[in-house]
């Protein structure tokens, strides 16, 4: 089974919204799916599940608070030696060029960055309400198509090519 780690030095990144759409899109892709979720400003949870992690995902608010926090999760990478990794801009302004510049400011200082950006949606919200998530809630809002894209994205850095065409064409599929 592949592994991916969600982490994040800081609460309110959206880490836990994010790992469970994600849970969401991989589970209609017919993957099976397990959410273990971890605490911001936890270094030795950070480190283990990036040591045992196929994939690292770790999604910040475009915004400088978040940015900084980004050393020390480089910090936890190393010390996890260096498993494959992308920053995930999460909770972006639906209006402005925040998103754009943050993506570029990362890449300039050495990040990968993932080319899918979730932006602050309210459907995430009204979704968690009742104990969904966006896909589930409202299946084809901007919120849902959004972490179908970061799936995609996610299903190309852990599975081989030919998984990979099968859970892309399955990750649409409704339950």
């Amino acid at each position: 089974m592949e592994k991916l780690a969600i982490l994040g030095e800081k609460g309110g990144g959206g880490k836990s919204t994010t790992a469970l759409g994600l849970a969401v899109a991989f589970a209609l892709a017919g993957k099976e799916v397990a959410v273990i979720d971890t605490p911001g400003k936890s270094t030795d949870a950070a480190i283990a599940a990036a040591k045992v992690a196929d994939f690292v995902l770790m999604p910040i608010r475009p915004q400088m608070y978040d940015i900084e926090t980004l050393d020390k999760v480089k910090d936890v990478l190393t010390l996890a030696g260096h498993p494959p990794s992308a920053v995930l801009i999460n909770l972006a302004p639906q209006q402005g060029r925040r998103h754009i510049e943050t993506q570029e400011e990362l890449t300039a200082i050495g990040f990968t960055v993932c080319p899918t950006v979730l932006f602050s949606r309210v459907a995430h919200g009204d979704a968690g309400n009742i104990g969904q998530t966006a896909q589930e809630f409202d299946p084809k809002g901007k919120a849902a198509q959004e972490m179908i894209a970061l799936y995609s994205y996610i299903a190309t850095a852990l599975y081989p090519k030919k998984e990979r065409r099968h859970a892309e064409k399955h990750a649409g599929r409704r339950a």
